[in-house]
């Protein structure tokens, strides 16, 4: 039972990691694409010096930016969900696998003192029997 504990909290600690590490992967890709849509912006800004051009940046960074933040919530969202799915799974694993090996234990200790005492019963006859 201890081992099975031992599995599981595993598994929860490698999905937790996992998840955070798919994390810091989405956080990087958002850093990234923040940062070359500066970049982009700055060199067009310096090198092509017209107010349409800047508009129209200005539009695309803040569809951009909105773009990111959507799929951030969209990830952690999902992420979340998926967490929870996991550990009630795994609750439900643990409830209902160590209820049944615990349900198992307790029958096989109830049948072994049984036939321990039918053992005592029979050689308390044999003991009285030849004792007479």
């Amino acid at each position: 039972m201890m081992m099975m504990m031992m599995i599981i909290m595993m598994m929860v600690m490698m999905m937790l990691i996992t998840m955070v590490i798919m994390m810091m992967m989405m956080m990087m890709m958002v850093m990234v694409v923040v940062v070359v849509v500066v970049v982009v912006v700055v060199v067009v800004v310096v090198v092509v010096k017209v107010e349409e051009v800047v508009v129209v940046l200005v539009v695309v960074v803040v569809v951009g930016v909105v773009v990111v933040v959507v799929v951030v919530v969209v990830v952690v969202v999902v992420v979340v969900a998926v967490v929870v799915v996991e550990v009630i799974v795994v609750l439900v694993v643990v409830i209902v696998v160590v209820d049944k090996e615990e349900e198992k234990d307790t029958t096989n200790i109830m049948m072994r003192i049984l036939m321990d005492s039918c053992y005592c019963r029979d050689y308390i006859k044999y003991f009285v029997a030849f004792s007479v």
